[in-house]
C-alpha cells in the first residue's frame, strides 16, 4: 500500500461519513411566514440593518461590516444568515423583495431596502444618517 493511500485511510476512518454529516436537501425547515417574519424582526428597529453572510465567504459582505465598525454613530447592526442554518431560503426570500437582487449583502435603513455594498457606500455614512433621521 502506497503512502497516499495510508493517509486517506488514516483520515477517511476518523471524519464522521459525508452522507450523516451534511445536510443534502434544499428544502428550508422554516416556511415562508417564518422566513417573512425573520427578515421583519431583523427589521423592527429603525436604522440601519446589513443581511451578510460569512460563510462561505463574501467580500462585500465583509466590506460592510467595516463600514459599520468605522461609522458606530449610525448605530448599524449585521445580521449574519450563515449562523441561522437557512441561509438559502432566506437569500431567496430577501432576493425576491421588489427592487432586490439575490446579491449580497442586502442593506436597509429605516426598513426599506436601499440596495447593496455599493449602494451603502455610495451613500456614505452622511446618506444613511439622512434617511434614519427620516423617521
Amino acid at each position: 500500500m502506497d503512502m497516499f493511500s495510508q493517509i486517506y485511510r488514516a483520515v477517511s476512518s476518523r471524519l464522521p461519513s459525508i452522507s450523516s454529516s451534511v445536510h443534502t436537501s434544499r428544502e428550508s425547515r422554516m416556511n415562508p411566514k417564518e422566513i417573512q417574519e425573520f427578515v421583519e424582526n431583523g427589521l423592527k428597529d429603525n436604522g440601519l440593518v446589513v443581511f451578510i453572510r460569512t460563510s462561505p465567504p463574501c467580500y462585500y459582505c465583509q466590506q460592510a461590516l467595516r463600514f459599520l465598525r468605522e461609522n458606530p454613530d449610525l448605530n448599524g447592526k449585521s445580521i449574519d444568515l450563515s449562523e441561522t442554518g437557512e441561509q438559502q431560503a432566506i437569500i431567496s426570500y430577501l432576493g425576491g423583495l421588489p427592487g432586490s437582487s439575490a446579491t449580497f449583502p442586502r442593506v436597509f435603513a429605516n426598513k426599506k431596502l436601499i440596495g447593496g455594498y455599493s449602494d451603502l457606500e455610495g451613500l456614505g455614512a452622511s446618506g444613511v444618517k439622512d434617511i434614519i433621521q427620516k423617521v
